[in-house]
């Protein structure tokens, strides 16, 4: 009888908590009728980029953006009428705080990315407007280059006298060129070459030792020897539009046009007034040979000590610190263009030991050096062999120019027109798109 009272008022119990419980839960229903009715997403964004929070957010979505949980305070508080919740400041949720950061920094974010994608596309347009500046200075160097060649010819024949005062204001304006670009570049060693050391000799015979018929054979052999060979070994070709092909050319072949002109064509007292002493009566081969190969190969060697120096005691270090860091740019010199090339130069100093690649680098050039300077005496008395080898490595320029025109550059010059014309058409597009 006691299990069954126990029982019965158990059951009593019970039904009278979930009679409250229902009363309690109806006591809490929202006054709201109908359920708030959820923003799209793009009504979202245009609120948030004018500058103000969204009105209307279902409150479950944003107890799931606060963690999905609420303070006693909030359980504790009244009922609020749709009324109340309508007349609430923007952005503001009364007894929930501000709106969630993530929102409210939309807006930023998306200036921020605007504001990037902006700054790309004005790069773009900069850089698609390059095709019309290429075009057009491609068309101006192909034009001074054609004339420079023209005036040459004609001054070599008309006025011979000029050749040398056109060679050291050429000289002077193109090396200049070629310090600018180089140094950009990290090109800088090539500058102490001996092709520019053999210039700077010619340099001093012309206005310091005019009257030197020493200095003047061994600027003749240096120029018909070493600088001549270098056309052929450097393949240097007569590109009328490139300036640094022009240049290359000119260092190489204009030396040798000097001295043909100073030996062949002008006589011992010049023109335009200055002495040029290239040769005395009765000279004979032991004397030229004595200066050309005795002397100049003194000089080259008293070049390449230093060229050494330079290169590879004083600034070997920073060298291969540059190189083997990351930066895109890295010094390049002469040594490592041939090594790298696929010639049989390159091939030849790759096949010595590493550490000993420099020394077979300076070897191989000594060796040609003599082999050349053995050559110059029979330029030097023989005007016609001296007519033929300006020709001869003025045609194989001229043939190297030719390959260059119609196997490499045409492609080449029309696939970078294409990639600027497509990215000039991107850069528009996005433009419009972006557009306020």
């Amino acid at each position: 009888q006691r299990s069954c009272a126990s029982r019965a008022s158990a059951c009593a119990c019970a039904g009278a908590m979930t009679a409250e419980g229902e009363e309690g839960a109806a006591e809490y229903e929202s006054p709201l009728e109908d359920p708030p009715r959820r923003m799209s997403a793009s009504e979202l964004f245009e609120q948030l980029a004018d500058g103000h929070a969204p009105h209307a957010l279902d409150e479950r979505g944003h107890d799931a953006m606060s963690g999905g949980t609420s303070s006693s305070d909030d359980e504790d508080a009244s009922p609020m009428s749709a009324a109340e919740k309508l007349a609430e400041p923007p952005g503001q949720v009364k007894g929930r705080g501000t709106l969630p950061k993530v929102l409210l920094s939309l807006q930023d974010r998306r200036s921020r990315l605007v504001n990037r994608l902006r700054g790309q596309i004005d790069k773009v347009k900069r850089r698609a407007k390059q095709a019309d500046a290429v075009k057009f200075q491609d068309k101006l160097m192909f034009t001074a280059g054609v004339f420079n060649f023209a005036m040459t010819c004609y001054l070599s024949g008309a006025q011979p006298a000029w050749i040398p005062h056109v060679y050291s204001a050429k000289f002077l304006c193109l090396i200049a060129l070629r310090l600018y670009f180089y140094r950009k570049e990290k090109f800088g060693y090539f500058l102490l070459d001996f092709c520019y050391f053999a210039n700077l000799v010619w340099l001093w015979y012309l206005w310091r030792l005019p009257d030197s018929i020493m200095l003047f054979r061994i600027a003749f052999a240096f120029a018909n020897g070493p600088l001549g060979m270098a056309v052929v070994a450097w393949r240097n070709s007569l590109v009328f539009h490139s300036l640094d092909k022009i240049t290359s050319l000119f260092i190489h072949i204009e030396p040798v046009l000097v001295s043909y002109v100073m030996r062949h064509v002008l006589p011992d007292q010049g023109q335009s007034g200055v002495r040029w002493r290239t040769g005395v009566p009765g000279e004979g081969w032991l004397d030229v040979c004595w200066d050309m190969i005795a002397n100049g190969l003194l000089v080259y060697i008293a070049w390449q000590c230093a060229y050494y120096l330079k290169v590879q005691v004083l600034d070997k270090e920073k060298i291969k610190r540059r190189n083997r860091s990351t930066e895109s740019r890295k010094y390049v010199t002469s040594f490592i263009f041939l090594r790298d090339q696929k010639s049989a130069l390159g091939s030849m100093i790759r096949k010595a030991p590493r550490r000993h690649q420099h020394c077979a680098f300076a070897a191989i050039q000594l060796g040609c050096t003599v082999f050349m300077l053995l050559l110059a005496p029979l330029l030097y008395f023989s005007a016609h062999a001296h007519f033929a080898w300006l020709l001869f490595i003025l045609g194989y320029s001229i043939w190297n120019g030719s390959c260059f025109y119609f196997e490499v550059f045409s492609a080449r010059y029309q696939e970078q027109l294409r990639q600027l014309q497509i990215s000039k058409n991107l850069a528009d597009d996005l433009g419009a798109e972006t557009a306020p």
